[in-house]
């Protein structure tokens, strides 16, 4: 939120929360559309990333100052890393899947 708060004018400032949720909605979109084209599917990360753009749940989400887009978004990443730790049997992925999950239950 601290981003938003140096970029926003004094007046607007108090839309910084929902700028922030709007824009981690939007970094959420782009991060599961990229784990497929790693996973070399992009046309099923296409359909992923549409789906989720059009949840009605996530949209409203990301336009509530009050959400926790931001923990969910950490969860996402930790599964997404775990599923690469034990697909591709790499220790640090999956140790990154842990720090990640430890974050979303922190913030």
């Amino acid at each position: 939120m601290l981003p938003w708060l140096k970029i926003l004018p004094q007046a607007d400032s108090i839309l910084a929360p929902f700028k922030t949720n709007q824009t981690l909605g939007l970094l959420l979109v782009v991060i599961v559309f990229g784990f497929y084209v790693y996973l070399c599917m992009p046309l099923a990360g296409g359909f992923a990333a549409l789906l989720l753009a059009t949840l009605p749940g996530f949209f409203t989400y990301c336009r509530s100052s009050l959400s926790e887009i931001s923990a969910s978004m950490f969860v996402v990443l930790a599964f997404m890393f775990a599923y690469l730790g034990l697909t591709e049997e790499r220790r640090w992925k999956i140790y990154l899947s842990v720090i990640l999950l430890g974050f979303s239950i922190n913030v």
